[in-house]
């Protein structure tokens, strides 16, 4: 491959990806399910390749990306698994992501109801996942009684299905497990408040997002809710811990007489808490 090329390069292995789905798979139960996050390109490993890499992996059931176009690039690049935007969708992306049944995010109510307007509109329902802000403070509704009211209104609305719950855990990936754990918490706790205020989802699941190392179930101490299945998610790209120990993506720099090269340490993994 472009041996005498003399420019930054990156040579991705989706072997390694590949080996680093099967090694977290093999540390799961047998019905626990993957989703790949490949949002912003995979991280620039490019999420189309990855993406063909996992769409025949039978315990792989979709992907995670950041906004809509991330989403649409899979759907036209032929992955038929389902899509979850992880981040904000505007009105002008509606009518194509409910017509080629990609999942939202939703935490704002006046967004919920142009995307409910719009499913209605065209004769379609879409599967959003509601995001819960208990500590990022970034984007999401918060776990108190005005965040249980939204999830009330999104799941008597009309053209509207309620497919997840999900948090961001900022900082799963520090030694010190204290604030993840307390964002897990309150996380738990909204999810159990909504299924005893609301009633129990059919055929729905509520779940739980981690970050790089997760805390739920893959460190000592940290297994809550262990009869629920777990979904991971993962890049795959190059993971430098025992447990992932394949790169995904070896990188390349030269500039005049200097030149660098080395293991790629771009990859993250995710980890998602479901509950049936």
């Amino acid at each position: 491959m472009l041996e005498n090329y003399q420019r930054v390069y990156a040579s991705v292995d989706l072997d390694a990806v590949r080996y680093n789905m099967e090694q977290m798979h093999q540390k799961l139960s047998e019905a626990t399910r993957m989703i790949g996050v490949i949002k912003t390109d995979g991280y620039g490993h490019g999420a189309v390749p990855i993406g063909r890499e996992l769409e025949n992996l039978s315990y792989v059931s979709g992907y995670a990306v950041a906004t809509a176009e991330e989403a649409f690039i899979l759907r036209k690049a032929g992955l038929k698994k389902q899509i979850l935007i992880l981040g904000h969708t505007f009105p002008y992306s509606y009518e194509q992501l409910i017509r080629q049944e990609i999942s939202p995010a939703v935490f704002r109510m006046d967004s919920v109801k142009e995307l409910a307007a719009c499913a209605c509109k065209i004769g379609r329902n879409v599967n959003v996942h509601v995001k819960v802000d208990t500590g990022m403070t970034r984007v999401g509704i918060r776990p108190d009684e005005n965040g249980l009211r939204f999830v009330e209104q999104l799941i008597h609305m009309e053209g509207i299905r309620v497919e997840g719950l999900f948090t961001h855990f900022a900082r799963a990936d520090e030694s010190d497990k204290t604030s993840a754990r307390e964002q897990l918490t309150r996380f738990l706790l909204f999810a159990e408040q909504i299924e005893t205020g609301l009633g129990p989802y059919t055929s729905q699941t509520l779940f739980q997002q981690c970050r790089d190392c997760g805390i739920a179930g893959s460190q000592p101490g940290c297994s809550p809710r262990r009869d629920y299945p777990l979904w991971t998610l993962a890049l795959g790209g190059g993971f430098q811990r025992e447990d992932f120990s394949a790169t995904g993506a070896f990188f390349k720099e030269s500039c005049g007489l200097c030149e660098r090269s080395g293991g790629g340490s771009a990859g993250k993994l995710w980890w998602y808490l479901c509950y049936q």
